[in-house]
């Protein structure tokens, strides 16, 4: 839920960061919400904020965290069988390759 505000301050913020700015600020916003509501004091003080403190020595976002951490978890399930991760996770092959370069995740 989100009071009422939020969408028109979001939409009225000119997204420098484009899409991934977004992102990662709804999901902020969705982790710091009270009570399952976004406010605008919430959402204002994420605005423009630097993410310096949300990143990882390979510079990842909270979100790529989580989303390195959940592809890591399916890949250990199923001894490290691509294939198989890439059908749990929803994803083709070549994108399941594309992640694990990416977050820099080592086979076993």
């Amino acid at each position: 839920k989100m009071e009422k505000g939020v969408l028109e301050l979001l939409m009225a913020y000119p997204w420098p960061g484009n899409v991934r700015e977004l992102e990662n600020t709804l999901v902020e916003a969705m982790v710091r919400a009270r009570g399952g509501m976004i406010t605008k004091d919430t959402v204002r003080g994420l605005l423009g904020q630097q993410r310096e403190h949300t990143a990882d020595k390979r510079g990842l976002s909270k979100l790529e965290l989580v989303e390195r951490e959940h592809i890591l978890e399916i890949l250990n399930s199923v001894s490290f069988n691509r294939k198989k991760a890439s059908e749990i996770l929803g994803i083709s092959l070549p994108t399941l390759r594309s992640k694990i370069k990416k977050y820099g995740i080592k086979g076993p």
